[in-house]
């Protein structure tokens, strides 16, 4: 109905004329159109030339929109007692209470959605001193639970059986920058090439620790969430390296299968076992994803284990008797002094008093 067209009151056969608009409404309303006129056109200009305006192109890139495939989307209704958690954190440790303690707290400053992860310690000990500091530090972190070691192989089924995800963890690593645990699981939710996403893996790592040696970059594809991805299988070093246990998150269906098959009894064999089979593992995925700048590595101060002859600094004040010393006393590592470091290699010795 035109504006000039008189309304007829419902129920009556009354007409009534519509109210006159005053001159001064009119003026400010075409004066409200023609500015918003020129904007548009602003805008669009902005958009064919390049200049700054709301279609301009960013000059950074945009943030990435969220993949929703990360889980399955139409799961059949399940009982709470086995519905499937997102992602399940398996933190291995030994009588590193000090350094177990800096693990956690820099996974939870980075980590920015820690808190929808299930946060698992696997530890031992190796006596009643440095049990008494575990004790402390379940006190410390109610979040995170902790499982004293007995039979590791069935424990470590055990505890990722009802996951999408698993993300593994060592004690002696150190998260250095801001991630999202859901854009690693979308990454690779994304990509069905991918075997793992690596924590500590970037285009920044030139170095390897543990063969003390110089380490090449491969080529690699940056894809979402300033995350890239690289041929693992004509990778050299840590890059050639896929399965491992000290910063590393893979889906649980394509481990689980083989784990279940495999036997292993510490975190040590278990990384060996699952790097001597990682080609069977990987069952044709041949890529492996990271950040472009590493999102933690591990300070080697000191050996717990007597499986492998790995390197570490190994100086009699970093042993774990004296670091537990220094933990007894109070003392605690500053996590935010290492933040956005970029280290050079996935194990790098950092000073930490």
């Amino acid at each position: 109905m035109s504006r000039s067209t008189a309304k007829r009151i419902s129920g009556s056969n009354k007409r009534v004329k519509p109210k006159k608009t005053s001159q001064r409404i009119r003026r400010r309303t075409s004066r409200l159109r023609k500015r918003g006129l020129r904007a548009s056109k602003r805008l669009f200009r902005g958009r064919r030339t390049g200049k700054r305006g709301f279609f301009a192109r960013a000059s950074a890139p945009l943030a990435q929109p969220e993949v929703t495939a990360a889980l399955p989307q139409h799961e059949p209704e399940v009982s709470a007692l086995t519905a499937k958690v997102p992602l399940v954190g398996i933190l291995f440790s030994k009588d590193r209470a000090l350094q177990l303690d800096a693990a956690l707290r820099s996974l939870n400053l980075h980590a920015l959605d820690v808190s929808s992860a299930q946060i698992k310690v696997l530890y031992t000990t190796s006596n009643a001193f440095y049990e008494a500091q575990y004790d402390r530090l379940k006190a410390s972190f109610p979040q995170v639970q902790f499982i004293k070691e007995e039979q590791f192989r069935q424990q470590i089924l055990a505890a990722i059986e009802n996951s999408h995800y698993v993300m593994f963890i060592v004690d002696d690593c150190l998260f250095v920058r801001d991630f999202t645990l859901q854009s690693v699981m979308n990454t690779l939710a994304a990509h069905g090439d991918l075997l793992g996403f690596s924590l500590r893996l970037g285009p920044n790592i030139r170095y390897c620790y543990t063969m003390d040696a110089p380490q090449a970059i491969p080529a690699y594809q940056s894809v979402e969430y300033g995350h890239c991805k690289f041929d693992w299988t004509t990778a050299q070093h840590e890059f050639g390296y896929p399965l491992e246990v000290s910063s590393s998150v893979y889906r649980t269906d394509d481990l689980l299968p083989h784990l279940q098959q495999l036997d292993f009894s510490n975190p040590n064999t278990f990384e060996g076992i699952m790097a001597g089979n990682a080609r069977g593992i990987a069952a044709g995925r041949h890529y492996l994803a990271c950040n472009e700048a590493s999102l933690a590595f591990c300070n080697p101060l000191n050996l717990v284990q007597n499986v492998y002859a790995n390197r570490a600094v190994n100086k009699q004040e970093y042993s774990s008797h004296e670091l537990a010393l220094l933990f007894e006393n109070g003392n605690r590592i500053d996590v935010t002094r290492y933040t956005n470091l970029i280290p050079e290699a996935c194990h790098q010795h950092v000073a930490i008093f």
